[in-house]
């Protein structure tokens, strides 16, 4: 009887035992694969956290309203930007962006509004828009961990020649403190300088370098005393001319179609490149490529 009663009191033992077991492993295993305060995707928890700058918490740090889209093959829209951080910084810029962008939609003017001459109008190439001429802006936003940054193209375009890059302009924002980083902050958080930047673009420019022909354009450069001297020959020559007519060959030659210098030169100026913080978090630069020909932006990555 004994033997029984010690052998039931093992068993419920051993399913107590169990049982103490399964549930001490459930919690210790929900313990073990609890995800961490601090998970992996830390860009969104960073991200999240900074929200505290943002004037409106559920729009994009920055955003446009009030679109005014006058033509969309070119992207040509005056519309209103919002810099949506809680900062002297950033609210002084949209003041200046905005302010820019009403005097640039008073140049938007239709051929049909131009006052032109029967003699520019048969001039006109780019007349499917049927637009005479506009000044305008393209913006492009890029948001990092830590930076926000806007880059601005400045535009014009006219029916006789069309469209045409003038220059780049950007702005970015530590998130951290709302602050507006200049050129020189940029340069020295990513540890290069301008003659670096100048190297690469030298380089890529180089590799880049073709050759065009060139009509010469002589000057005729005579004192007054070469040209009373000469007048009497020049007559002679010219009957000569008239008698036998023939036509002159123009002279030709070849040149570097980029003028590497002149791009180079041009990044002196802080105000005719624009430095920024993409996507990824890398040091990009848009610059204008002077050519010989047609004027061009370029985007580099840097660092």
């Amino acid at each position: 009887m004994n033997d029984i009663r010690n052998g039931k009191f093992y068993a419920l033992t051993f399913i107590f035992f169990l049982l103490l077991l399964g549930v001490g492993g459930f919690f210790l295993t929900k313990s073990l694969t609890k995800e961490p305060l601090n998970h992996s995707n830390s860009n969104e928890e960073v991200i999240a956290d900074t929200d505290i700058l943002k004037l409106n918490k559920t729009a994009d740090y920055i955003y446009f309203q009030n679109d005014d889209l006058k033509n969309s093959s070119y992207d040509i829209n005056y519309h209103e930007i919002k810099i949506n951080i809680n900062s002297s910084d950033a609210q002084n810029l949209e003041n200046t962006l905005n302010n820019e962008m009403s005097t640039l939609k008073r140049t938007y003017t239709l051929i049909s509004d131009a006052d032109l001459t029967p003699e520019e109008t048969e001039k006109i190439i780019y007349n499917d828009s049927g637009i005479y001429k506009a000044n305008y802006i393209k913006y492009t936003r890029y948001f990092s961990k830590d930076y926000v940054s806007l880059l601005k193209e400045n535009y014009e375009f006219d029916c006789f020649t069309g469209e045409k890059y003038l220059s780049s302009h950007a702005y970015t924002f530590d998130l951290n403190t709302g602050k507006l980083l200049n050129n020189s902050k940029l340069l020295s958080l990513f540890n290069i300088t301008l003659d670096e930047i100048k190297n690469t673009i030298n380089t890529r420019l180089e590799k880049k370098q073709t050759l065009i022909t060139k009509p010469v354009i002589e000057e005729d450069i005579t004192t007054e005393e070469e040209d009373t001297s000469n007048q009497e020959e020049k007559k002679n020559q010219d009957t000569e001319e008239e008698k036998s007519p023939q036509e002159e060959t123009p002279k030709e030659e070849q040149i570097e179609a980029i003028d590497i210098l002149g791009t180079l030169k041009n990044l002196d100026n802080p105000d005719n490149y624009g430095l920024y913080i993409d996507k990824s978090g890398y040091l990009t630069i848009s610059y204008l490529v002077k050519t010989h020909e047609i004027d061009y932006n370029d985007i580099i990555i840097l660092k």
